[in-house]
């Protein structure tokens, strides 16, 4: 060992001659202080970047030395592409029983009307509603959908809407006899455990 090294350099080289735990002490509080150098250097550099991205307001005496640029022209406020449409009739209805009814209609021809009310379903409530609505489109037709919306969904029913292709017959005839086929054994075996009182 080299003796013109300080003691406490001298002190740590003996500890670790020594003892194997005092190495990983001395060898853990080592990467402690480096790690908490790097977290200061990071959080002090992070403030440098921020400082020197930080745009640099001019100070008063400063703006007065700077010319003025000539104003800009401010572009025309936007109006809108197609006028307001007004509204020709409005009729809107809530009762305390939890039904209702609206319809209005608009100037450029568009119709919306819907009536609902409150449904038991098993142990929910729902609401079930039922309307239709029309409007003018960009090809100057009127298009018309009814619909009706309840526990099984959204159906809508329009002429232009697309229709589902027609089921084939081999299917239709294989749905028809498995609605009327009885359940397979296995299904009633495990249905007659279900049923039997468990002891």
């Amino acid at each position: 060992m080299v003796s013109s090294a300080p003691s406490s350099v001298r002190s740590v080289a003996a500890a670790h001659e020594n003892s194997p735990d005092a190495y990983r002490q001395t060898s853990n509080s080592c990467k402690f202080v480096l790690q908490t150098f790097l977290l200061q250097f990071t959080v002090l550099f992070s403030c440098l970047v921020g400082a020197l991205a930080y745009p640099q307001q001019p100070q008063p005496h400063q703006q007065a030395a700077q010319p003025r640029a000539a104003p800009q022209p401010q572009a025309p406020p936007l109006s809108p592409t197609r006028p307001p449409v007004p509204i020709v009739s409005l009729d809107n209805t809530v009762n305390h029983d939890g039904s209702y009814r609206y319809s209005y209609e608009g100037g450029d021809g568009t119709k919306a009307e819907q009536q609902g009310q409150l449904k038991n379903i098993g142990e929910d409530a729902g609401e079930v509603s039922s309307g239709s609505y029309s409007y003018v489109g960009d090809d100057g037709k009127t298009y018309s959908v009814s619909y009706t919306a309840d526990e099984t969904g959204y159906h809508p029913v329009a002429e232009h809407l697309p229709q589902p292709p027609p089921i084939p017959e081999a299917i239709l005839r294989s749905l028809e006899y498995l609605a009327t086929a009885p359940p397979p054994k296995d299904e009633i075996q495990e249905v007659n455990q279900q049923l039997q009182p468990r002891q």
